[in-house]
């Protein structure tokens, strides 16, 4: 579709934080799905999506669900102390969503999880890549495939996938009924394995497979860190064809099938290296940044993006641990964001230009899911130097940084 990318990216990641955060077991799904068919759909034609989040969390009470979209209200007062947020995250998000001309509603029942979903009116867009993938579904349009996860939903969502793709799946969430499938003599011309799984885990499966099936390549799900102990080598051991991290996005997991139906010269595309690094003037890499948020998710894709700008930052999750850093240690920038638990990022700024003098302070930029203009100023005024919205948009983060390197030389000189 045609739209806004920056603010639909910053729509789900305030769905998705809040389910992760009130979800202790169980899961969280986002399905998408469109008024109209998407077969049906051409370039320029109008439809409307419909964006669900759902969670098997906590729930919301049913006479709390007035509040959920009023400014600074917590659905019970104690979710602030044991979770943090101001509330202003639903705010926001139903804000934006009106703003792209749709709407939000809530379903839930205390205890059972909560459904957000908002609709979203679009225009198609003609995808620039559709000649090479008209290809790579034609390879594999009419394959077999072994699908073995004990998850149900990810059954289902591989399932849809590769039926729209005109590919027929057989699907389990045994390990032993599918050991029993080949044994009997059922053919597959690809099989799809998760990794974790509480029969018998993937490598193991497919060792198994290989005495019924041993021609079949294999593609190996998991949700794990390749890092983990062992794993690399029983990748290599078995000699799986791809390699896809959960949840797996279209184009890696087409890739990796036509791959393995229809091997193209030189490496499938979930192997080809390339340094991601973006290439900044040695001036602005110098720069010492300390990254402070206290979502783990948060620090974790902040601190990558720093990474692939060529930095290596310090990373604290809390205001106090933040005042502590820069007491200890001087940086040149500080990405602090607003929103925490018992100290915000507002008053963990104030701390800082309080007990720093002028030549040892930094420059402080706002992050927050906050996105409307209006608010801007507002953190200027508070004593930020600059404020960046989430998700973080690397070319306006670096244009932040070359502000952040103009004013540290000037004070530089300013000081000489």
């Amino acid at each position: 579709l045609i739209g806004d990318p920056v603010r639909l990216r910053q729509i789900l990641m305030n769905l998705l934080n809040n389910a992760v955060k009130f979800t202790d077991v169980g899961e969280v799904v986002l399905t998408v799905s469109s008024l109209t068919p998407a077969a049906s759909l051409s370039a320029g034609d109008r439809t409307l999506l419909t964006v669900s989040v759902r969670d098997t969390g906590i729930g919301i009470p049913e006479d709390r669900m007035n509040r959920l979209f009023k400014s600074f209200s917590q659905v019970d007062a104690s979710t602030t102390r044991r979770f943090g947020g101001t509330g202003l995250g639903l705010v926001i998000t139903k804000k934006l969503v009106e703003l792209m001309g749709g709407e939000i509603s809530v379903e839930s029942k205390e205890g059972a999880g909560a459904t957000f979903s908002f609709t979203l009116p679009g225009e198609v867009a003609d995808l620039p890549d559709k000649a090479a993938r008209a290809a790579r579904l034609a390879d594999i349009s009419g394959k077999r495939v072994l699908v073995v996860d004990d998850n149900r939903t990810n059954r289902l969502i591989l399932n849809e996938r590769l039926r729209a793709w005109q590919m027929s799946p057989r699907a389990t969430g045994s390990p032993r009924e599918a050991l029993d499938w080949a044994a009997a003599g059922e053919t597959f011309d690809v099989a799809i394995i998760d990794y974790k799984m509480p029969e018998m885990n993937g490598f193991e499966l497919s060792r198994a497979l290989r005495t019924h099936i041993a021609e079949t390549p294999q593609i190996l799900f998991t949700s794990i860190s390749p890092v983990e102990e062992g794993f690399r080598e029983g990748v290599e051991e078995i000699g799986y064809c791809a390699v896809i991290t959960k949840p797996a996005k279209s184009g890696h997991l087409l890739d990796a099938l036509a791959n393995a139906l229809a091997p193209q010269d030189g490496a499938p595309d979930g192997e080809k290296s390339g340094n991601d690094t973006v290439a900044l003037p040695k001036s602005l890499t110098d720069l010492s940044l300390l990254l402070v948020d206290d979502n783990k998710i948060n620090r974790k894709v902040g601190g990558k993006i720093l990474k692939r700008l060529g930095y290596a930052p310090d990373v604290v999750s809390s205001g106090a641990e933040a005042i502590e850093s820069c007491l200890s240690r001087d940086y040149d920038v500080v990405l602090m964001d607003i929103e925490m638990p018992e100290m915000d990022g507002v008053t963990a700024t104030a701390e800082i230009r309080r007990r720093l003098p002028a030549a040892r302070t930094p420059y402080i930029i706002a992050l927050t899911a906050n996105a409307m203009a209006s608010e801007r100023e507002n953190y200027l005024k508070s004593g930020m130097d600059d404020y960046q919205a989430k998700p973080i948009d690397i070319p306006s983060l670096v244009k932040s940084l070359e502000t952040a390197n103009a004013a540290k030389t000037q004070r530089e000189k300013e000081t000489a």
